[in-house]
C-alpha cells in the first residue's frame, strides 16, 4: 500500500504561509499608522486582519494573523504608543493611506474551511487623517458575537497618550 505525502504537504504550506494575499505597505502619499489588535486570546484560533479594496468585498489581503498558530502570521510592531498594553501575538501595527475611506476586516474562526463550528467577522470604515495614529480593537462576545472598536490615538497637553472613539467609523452593510 502506498502513502500520499501529498495532502499533507499542501495543508502544510497552506498553514505555514497563509491563504489569504498580503497587505503591501504603502510609502507614498498621505500616510497613517494603524494597529490592530484582537482581545481574544487563543493559542490555537487566530483572528486574522485584512484590508479590503472597496464595500463590495473587492480584494482582500491580509494584513496579519493575531494570536494562534500560523507560522507566517506578518505581525510588525512599529512602536506606536499605548502598544505595550498587548503581547506581541495580540497586535500588528502598518502604515495606512490617510485622507480616504479605509475598509477593515476581522474575521474569527474556530473551526476549518469545511468545518467552521462558530465564526464571526466585522467589516468597518472609517477615514484616517494624514500623520495620525489609529487602533480597531477585536473582540469576541460569544461564540457568534463579535465587536470591533476603532480609536484614534492622541497626546494630550502633558506629554500623555490617550485613545478616543473615531467618530465617522461604521460598520459595513456587507460582511466580508
Amino acid at each position: 500500500m502506498r502513502i500520499s505525502f501529498l495532502p499533507y504537504l499542501t495543508l502544510s504550506i497552506l498553514f505555514i504561509s497563509g491563504c489569504a494575499p498580503t497587505y503591501k505597505v504603502p510609502t507614498e502619499g498621505a500616510l497613517s499608522k494603524i494597529r490592530y489588535v484582537s482581545m481574544t486570546e487563543s493559542a490555537l484560533l487566530n483572528a486574522n486582519a485584512f484590508i479590503v479594496e472597496d464595500n463590495n468585498c473587492k480584494n482582500k489581503k491580509m494584513v496579519a494573523a493575531l494570536y494562534g498558530m500560523m507560522l507566517a502570521h506578518n505581525r510588525q510592531d512599529m512602536n506606536m504608543p499605548l502598544g505595550n498594553e498587548f503581547v506581541s501575538a495580540q497586535k500588528t501595527e502598518t502604515v495606512i493611506v490617510a485622507n480616504k475611506p479605509h475598509i477593515f476586516d476581522f474575521t474569527w474562526s474556530d473551526g476549518s474551511i469545511y468545518s467552521q463550528i462558530h465564526s464571526c467577522n466585522k467589516t468597518m470604515t472609517f477615514t484616517p487623517k494624514e500623520n495620525r495614529m489609529y487602533e480597531a480593537s477585536f473582540k469576541m462576545l460569544s461564540k457568534t458575537e463579535c465587536h470591533v472598536e476603532i480609536h484614534e490615538i492622541l497626546k494630550d497637553k502633558e506629554g500623555n497618550y490617550t485613545r478616543a472613539t473615531v467618530p465617522d467609523a461604521t460598520l459595513n452593510d456587507i460582511q466580508c
